[in-house]
């Protein structure tokens, strides 16, 4: 993921985390970056469109790495 793609991922990611009524905090994102930065923007963004489909919680890691696996 270059620079472009982890600011998108900062802002989907945010929104998303915002959806459950929770904030992204910088702490997290680095925690969020290095569980999936070596995964694709496109890859990332459509399992968080895929989970706010189906999870009732604020997503973690592993709700979407196992959507990516999907």
């Amino acid at each position: 993921m270059n620079l472009v793609d982890r600011d998108e991922f900062a802002h989907v990611l945010g929104q998303t985390l915002k959806f459950y009524g929770k904030t992204l905090e910088k702490s997290d994102f680095s925690f969020w970056y290095s569980a999936m930065g070596d995964r694709s923007i496109y890859a990332i963004k459509n399992a968080l469109k895929e989970y706010v489909k189906v999870g009732k919680y604020a997503p973690r890691p592993a709700n979407v790495m196992e959507l990516l696996h999907t």
